[in-house]
């Protein structure tokens, strides 16, 4: 008797120890997801974050009765770091940088007669509509409140494909990781630079924003190109 009820507490402890193991690696996958394409800064600071918050998911299992200060420290600094690490995610994706998102020049098949002006690595950014809350809150009855509040749409310029800027005497070709972009020469106005931004005015549509490491050059040699289809 005594052995089948050892048997059976020893089932249950494996049993629990595998539901345990099951339960800690899937918070790690879930926890590290959103670094795994992210840049090496918010790698290091999610990863610090997940190992910190599994330690202490451990400890909490392992000595729940017992929780001391230094618990509370890792369980504080595993949430300082993963916020952080989320915060540098949050930005590399809103600036299209990331791990993969090591950019090359792009060589561009010229047509006979056409000559290089600009050739670079460039990012396509459009018009985003997001909402933004805001509102006022009041007092009711006591410490209860009321609060009205108001969703107004903004637009954001956000990045969409990431690839190569190209300038020629014809034409600027866009050739992104998603999609090629041309905008022949004849069918522009203007172009300036604006900080690290590339604002190209069509004759027709909206306005074409790349962002590029050298936006003077390119959007001197975009200007040019207006100059020669004139």
């Amino acid at each position: 008797m005594s052995k089948t009820r050892g048997r059976s507490n020893s089932a249950d402890n494996t049993g629990s120890l595998v539901a345990i193991l099951i339960v800690l690696a899937g918070a790690i996958v879930v926890m590290y997801l959103p670094f795994r394409k992210g840049g090496a800064l918010a790698r290091t600071f999610g990863g610090a974050g997940t190992a910190m918050g599994i330690t202490s998911l451990i400890w909490w299992f392992a000595v729940q009765p017992d929780l001391t200060t230094p618990f509370w420290m890792l369980l504080g600094s595993a949430g300082c770091c993963y916020v952080l690490g989320l915060v540098m995610r949050i930005s590399e994706a809103a600036s299209g940088d990331s791990a993969s998102g090591r950019l090359q020049v792009v060589q561009l098949p010229l047509f006979p007669g056409e000559t290089m002006l600009y050739s670079g690595v460039a990012k396509l950014l459009e018009d985003k509509r997001i909402r933004g809350f805001g509102g006022v809150s009041f007092p009711l009855v006591g410490r209860v409140r009321g609060g009205v509040g108001l969703a107004v749409p903004i637009e954001v310029n956000v990045v969409v494909d990431e690839g190569g800027l190209t300038v020629t005497s014809q034409r600027v070709v866009f050739t992104g990781g998603k999609k090629t972009k041309t905008l022949k020469g004849k069918s522009l106005v203007a172009a300036q630079a604006e900080n690290d931004l590339v604002v190209i005015r069509p004759a027709n549509g909206r306005l074409v924003v790349y962002r590029s490491g050298d936006a003077g050059a390119a959007a001197g040699a975009i200007q040019s190109l207006i100059e020669l289809s004139m």
